[in-house]
């Protein structure tokens, strides 16, 4: 991930067969030290194999850059797991 914008937002580059598909997620989980601290989707927009998204409470460059260096992943749940 690196930080998207001024506002918060983050680019996230995808693998997977249909990135569409990650449109629906409503949290992901961060890596933060070795803890996985969920973070809940504000919105996300997908083009190609990138997307672009704002997580709550997540509303600086500043912010989306502390985050930016996080492993990423996905809800248990998911059916994209």
């Amino acid at each position: 991930m690196k930080p998207h914008g001024l506002k918060g937002e983050v680019t996230m580059s995808l693998d997977a067969e249909s990135p569409a598909d990650f449109e629906s997620l409503e949290t992901l989980f961060l890596e933060k030290g070795n803890v996985l601290v969920p973070y809940f989707v504000e919105t996300m927009s997908v083009s190609g194999s990138k997307a672009y998204v704002k997580f709550e409470d997540v509303d600086t460059h500043e912010a989306a850059g502390d985050i930016s260096k996080s492993g990423v992943y996905l809800p248990k749940s998911s059916s994209l797991a």
